[in-house]
Order: C-alpha cells, then structure tokens, then sequence
C-alpha cells in the first residue's frame, strides 16, 4: 500500500516537474524576445539621440550622419495623423517623404506610380496591411529600389529606419 502511495506521489510530483520545466523553457523564450526588442528599442533611442545631437551642435536644419541629399523616401502604412511630424524629420535630414496609405483611402493601382517616384521605401510592419507590404516588396524588387520594413509607426522606428536606408542608398551610390 505504501509504495503505491509512494509511486503515486512521485508520478505527481514527476508530471509537476514536467509542466514547470516547460513553461520555464516558454518564460526564457519569451525572455529572449523581450531582451531582442530591448536591443532594437536602444538601438532606435540611439539614432534618435544622435540625430538630435547633431541638430543641437551644428544649430542645422539636417544631420549631418543622416543626410538624405534631397532623395525622396515613400512611407506606405502607418498613421495619417503622424505625416506632418515624419515630414518634418524627413526634411531635416534633407529628404522629402511621400506618403501612401497602403490601399485604405489611396488605391493600390497607385502604388506603383508612388514607388517608381521614390528612392526608398519605408514601412512600418504594425501598421500596414499584408497585401500593401508584398505588393510593395515586389515593385521595389522590379524596379531596384530599396525597400525596409521598420518595426513600427512610431518616430523612433522611422529615424532608425532613415539611417538604416541612407546608408543603403549610399552604398548603392
């Protein structure tokens, strides 16, 4: 009687170890992810502190380690209301941002009349529609344009990715 007790005992404590070291496998996948977006996260403050670093000691309109040397940039997704502040960024950094909606008010026909208009694009993957990221992926493809999906619609997601895509096209110079 005692060692069915006690086999039942350790096959409980055995399957409560089980659950405890997968969901401790889950917690430190999760953990790693968090620890990944904390990176990008600096990584982003970093741009954004040295873009205003450089506004404030040069007392210039641009920045001189994101000057876009007056190349056109379309933003496809996002948020309408956030396009006049983007606008503003772009142009201190010597850029003009154009902006399509990605299907929502301006049609997807016009997407590729947008691109073909622009140097770069730009995206922000949580704010966009699927169909607009792919079909966008696909003309810059065609047409050799450089493309990068950025991690959000925010401002510090859209200067890292202007850094990120100048010294694209200053490669592709």
């Amino acid at each position: 009687m005692r060692l069915k007790l006690a086999k039942k005992i350790v096959s409980k404590v055995t399957g409560k170890v089980e659950q405890i070291t997968i969901e401790n496998s889950r917690l430190r996948v999760e953990a790693d992810e968090k620890d990944s977006q904390i990176d990008l996260l600096n990584t982003e403050m970093s741009s954004i502190e040295l873009m205003l670093d450089n506004i404030q000691a040069r007392g210039l309109a641009g920045s001189k380690s994101c000057d876009l040397a007056g190349k056109c940039v379309l933003y496809i997704g996002g948020r309408r209301g956030a396009m006049c502040r983007m606008c503003d960024i772009v142009k201190k950094m010597n850029g003009n941002l154009v902006y399509h909606d990605g299907g929502k008010e301006d049609s997807l026909d016009s997407l590729s009349s947008a691109v073909s208009g622009a140097d770069a694009v730009l995206f922000p993957t949580n704010c966009v529609s699927h169909s607009s990221a792919l079909e966008a992926k696909k003309l810059c493809k065609r047409m050799a344009k450089p493309y990068l999906p950025i991690r959000s619609a925010g401002l510090g997601s859209l200067i890292n990715g202007l850094v990120e895509i100048n010294d694209q096209l200053d490669k592709n110079s």
